[in-house]
């Protein structure tokens, strides 16, 4: 009852005192929105009241539905401007709001704002305080439109609001659940948006989800407090398999200084905004983390650190990017450094300077230049690396380069290749991001030959056409070899190249994997001139290719060639059409050349196959009815060669058109290869053995027939007889070598040397010339006088470039002849003596020589000189030298693979000129006696005096 009487008493207080009423409903209003309130009315029944805030279009009434409890439904329809003591926002909005008291005030209302239709309630709870709002379709661009702002979010977003407050009327609760189909944020398109954020008791927690554009869903959680105004918080992003932890962040909400730290990227990373200013500092990042991070392809891996400072009001920054090493695409670069000191930003105009280095194949390279960004940008860039001058120069979309007098030498060791060539190279390109033209000239040295190339072309970066011409001219004697021809390339490799030189046609064609080789009459005779390479074989060769670098087939062709370039005196050539077949595994040979004689005619068939992956397996086969030459089998696997084969020739003449010589009658040669190079052939009479290894060389003679040597030579009518025993042996790490030879029971026709030196016995005074010349014009075929020798002992030896002769001698029926001394191996002499010595080993007559011994002269002259030594030792030497010559060359000639460099190509190593040719020079030489004062024992070796080898056999 009392309620209803407070409601009759309220109702007459107002009537009565209505003008009243009015004016303090305004002032109070007015004073609590900060606003002109005007009432315009008041009634009774029912009980309203209507007013208006500011303007009077922002209108509001209340209707008072019951006093006790308190209902009071509210309308509102006006800018939200006028409420702005409590928001800063505007815009129009009509709302409606059930108002009741009952102990507790709760509000329940609903509006329309921005395009949104939401819910409102705010509810008393017992000691605290609950607002809630659920908004449908709130369009963020009217909403940034109605306050004037310039439009950077597009979107229309749905959300859940509640609130919580305390006792003391502050936050203690609050929780947001946000979402939109899409957010387009300064042209950024953000998709599937989920944002849900609460916050109780100073911690809070966000967990979001979107989906950027180009981008994959990525989620976004965060933990932390909120306290003193301070933002402490963890946080991290996850997309497609990426996770990036932020450890630590740090937000002063009063001052906005923030501070963050991550090792999401392996390394550290620390960054602190704070007065305008951006401090970061990362060190040792992972490059492959970040790139997986920024959805990167991982093609590069290393460590990166990156350090400055961001003023980010003025934009101007310093920075210094470093790294030990960044390996892409296999190319390792080390020592990276990029210093940027004074970026500044002024009047929209960027500037700066810039510094780097980076070590790339161990080789340090060195830039600087300047950057510009107005309008358009303007960059150089200048470096002096390979002795030469390189400047980048670009403005907006053009540019060019210059690279003058870069130096090859620098190039090749930078590329870690031999320095075969020296010389400049010069580049100049220009153009902009569509097309780039360019002209390359060198003048280059290689391998003593000049050579001058050049090419001109351009580069469509929008079709990726590469097109260019070129030629180049190699100076050699009074030719030159040209080429020339035109390359493109557009998604594959075009190239046509051609010469005439050599008096051929050839021609080269490439398109893709695909290529044709052709030339035509290929001139070796000139080809070697020109290469000032040995005339080993004449004649004009035709070559064919065609195929793809996994699948080639070949041919080479030639009608007639020849060992004699004397046309008018040809008596043996040879014709070939080689074909063969080349993929990466296998080449196969097939041939039938035919060896041209006056009178004859002899085909020779070639088989082989040659594997090209370990062990490379092969094998081999040359054969004329009876002969043969077989490479049964040859392998390479873990630096191991093993290989047999067999030569058996039933006459060596009838491939006089293959060989340098001419050899005569049969040989037989089995090889084998395992850990050394085993020959063997018993076709000499006796056994001739050949080993050789990595470290040494071994020569064995054991009863070789010498008259069987001499017929080898085509020199049967010198030898009547005699055998050869002995062994050479050569250290090829320490360069040394010994001979020990022995030739035996040796008839040499032609000549008397007995008869001859006992002629001049009594002759002092004797010109040696004319002695000489006497002896030579007695020394023929035709001439039936003999000499038996009956022994010549060869030993010397190699060490440290010296050749000492350690036992040289030779034994006739009458004379002992004896050679002693040493001399290096350039042929300087130390100290050389030859002698006449009787059955005591004392000097007879001796002869001193000095200077080289290619070109020796008299030392000291004590007596008459004859010179008896021009022919008797170097005939019997000289086909001892063959045996051995004969030996290395078929060394060359089977098992090329090793014998050769060690016999033929390294001089210092080489049995046939460090010992045998060197050694029989030095006898050949020793042409000179003179006769002692005195007599001492000067030799003692295992030659004897024929008068002391008589006693004996008596």
């Amino acid at each position: 009852m009392i309620k209803y009487i407070f409601g009759i008493i309220t109702i007459t207080i107002l009537f009565l005192f209505k003008p009243v009423t009015s004016h303090f409903i305004e002032d109070y209003a007015s004073e609590l929105l900060e606003q002109k309130v005007k009432v315009t009315s008041i009634s009774i029944i029912p009980l309203r009241a209507d007013a208006y805030i500011y303007e009077s279009d922002n209108s509001i009434s209340a209707n008072i539905i019951s006093i006790s409890p308190l209902k009071i439904r509210a309308y509102y329809s006006g800018d939200i401007d006028a409420f702005k003591t409590y928001h800063p926002l505007k815009g129009h909005s009509e709302a409606t709001a059930d108002i009741s008291y009952d102990k507790k005030l709760i509000i329940e209302g609903e509006a329309s704002l921005y395009g949104a239709d939401a819910k409102v309630m705010v509810k008393q709870l017992k000691e605290s305080w609950y607002v809630g709002v659920d908004a449908k379709s709130l369009n963020l661009k009217t909403l940034q439109e109605q306050n004037g702002k310039e439009v950077k979010a597009d979107a229309v977003v749905d959300f859940d609001f509640n609130l919580y407050t305390d006792a003391n009327i502050s936050l203690s609760n609050i929780s947001l659940d946000l979402r939109s189909e899409g957010i387009n944020i300064s042209g950024t398109h953000i998709k599937d948006v989920d944002l849900k954020i609460n916050y109780e008791k100073e911690r809070y927690k966000i967990v979001s989800s979107f989906k950027p554009a180009n981008f994959y869903k990525t989620s976004l959680d965060a933990n932390g407090t909120l306290k003193d105004g301070n933002i402490t918080a963890s946080t991290n992003i996850a997309f497609k398999n990426v996770k990036i932890d932020i450890d630590r962040l740090k937000i002063d909400a009063k001052t906005l200084e923030t501070s963050l730290h991550t090792s999401s990227f392996g390394g550290h990373l620390d960054a602190t905004y704070k007065k305008d200013m951006l401090y970061y500092n990362a060190k040792n990042l992972h490059l492959s983390k970040v790139l997986k991070a920024t959805e990167q392809k991982p093609h590069a891996r290393g460590y990166l650190n990156l350090k400055g400072k961001l003023n980010t009001k003025t934009l101007d920054t310093d920075f210094l990017f470093s790294s030990p090493w960044i390996v892409a695409d296999k190319q390792r670069i080390e020592k990276i450094k990029l210093s940027v000191p004074d970026l500044k930003y002024r009047d929209k105009k960027l500037t700066t300077s810039y510094r780097l280095n980076a070590a790339f194949m161990k080789k340090l390279f060195s830039f600087n230049g300047d950057v510009e960004f107005k309008d358009v940008l303007k960059l150089n860039a200048k470096s002096s690396d390979f002795k030469g001058k390189t400047t980048f120069n670009l403005k907006d979309n053009k540019f060019n380069i210059t690279m003058k007098n870069i130096d090859i030498k620098e190039l090749l060791k930078f590329t870690s290749q031999e320095p075969h060539a020296t010389g400049l190279i010069d580049l100049d390109a220009n153009g902009d991001f569509e097309k780039v033209n360019f002209s390359i000239k060198t003048d280059a040295k290689v391998k003593k030959r000049n050579i001058h190339a050049e090419a001109n072309g351009s580069y469509n970066i929008k079709s990726k056409l590469l097109a260019s011409d070129f030629k180049a001219s190699v100076p050699i004697e009074k030719k030159s070899f040209d080429v020339g021809g035109k390359l493109s390339y557009k998604n594959h490799l075009k190239l046509h190249a051609h010469s005439s030189s050599f008096s051929s046609q050839t021609l080269l064609t490439l398109e893709g994997e695909h290529f044709k080789f052709y030339t035509h009459d290929l001139n070796l005779h000139e080809l070697a001139s020109a290469l000032n390479k040995p005339k080993i074989i004449y004649g004009l060769v035709d070559i064919t290719a065609e195929g793809n670098l996994k699948d080639i087939d070949f041919k080479i062709k030639s009608e007639e060639l020849r060992r004699n370039f004397k046309l008018g005196r040809i008596e043996n050539s040879l014709s070939l059409d080689v074909s063969g077949h080349y993929t990466p595994k296998l080449v196969t040979l097939k041939d039938t050349f035919v060896m041209h004689y006056k009178k004859e005619h002899i085909p020779i068939t070639l088989g082989a196959k040659i594997e090209l992956t370990p062990p490379y397996k092969s094998n081999a086969t040359f054969i004329n009815r009876k002969d043969k030459i077989v490479i049964h089998s040859f392998s390479y696997e873990e630096e191991q060669v093993k290989s047999d084969f067999l030569v058996d020739i039933q006459d060596l003449y009838k491939y006089r058109a293959l060989m340098k010589n001419t050899f005569h009658g049969p040989m037989r040669i089995d090889g084998k290869y395992t850990d050394a190079l085993n020959i063997t052939t018993n076709s000499l009479g006796g056994e001739i053995k050949v080993n050789l290894n990595k470290s040494d060389l071994l020569v064995k003679l054991k009863e070789v027939d010498i008259t069987k040597v001499a017929n080898l030579i085509a020199k049967d009518g010198v030898l009547e007889s005699g055998t050869l025993n002995g062994d050479a042996t050569y250290e090829i790490k320490e360069k040394t070598a010994k001979t020990d030879l022995a030739l035996s029971s040796v008839i040499l026709n032609g000549i008397n040397v007995d008869e001859k030196i006992s002629t001049f016995n009594d002759a002092m005074g004797l010109d040696v010339i004319n002695m000489s010349k006497s002896i030579i014009s007695n020394f023929s075929d035709a001439n039936k006088s003999q000499t038996n020798i009956e022994h010549l002992q060869f030993n010397v030896s190699l060490k440290d470039k010296n050749v000492s002769l350690d036992d040289v001698a030779l034994s006739t029926n009458k004379f002992l002849i004896v050679s002693l001394g040493n001399l290096q191996q350039n042929g300087d002499i130390n100290s050389l003596k030859v002698s006449i010595v009787d059955r005591n080993g004392c000097a007879i007559i001796t002869q001193g020589l000095r200077g080289n011994i290619k070109n020796p002269k008299i030392a000291q002259t004590t007596s008459t000189l004859v010179n008896i030594v021009e022919h008797v030792p170097s005939a019997i030497l000289n086909t001892g030298k063959k045996i051995l010559d004969f030996g290395t060359k078929t060394i060359d000639d089977v098992a090329s693979f090793g014998a050769q460099k060690v016999l033929r190509t390294d001089k210092k190593v080489s049995i046939t000129s460090d010992i045998i040719s060197e050694s029989s020079s030095l006898i050949k030489s020793t042409s000179s006696i003179i006769m002692p004062k005195g007599c001492s024992v000067i030799y003692d070796g295992k030659v004897e005096h024929p008068k002391k080898m008589q006693k004996d056999n008596k």
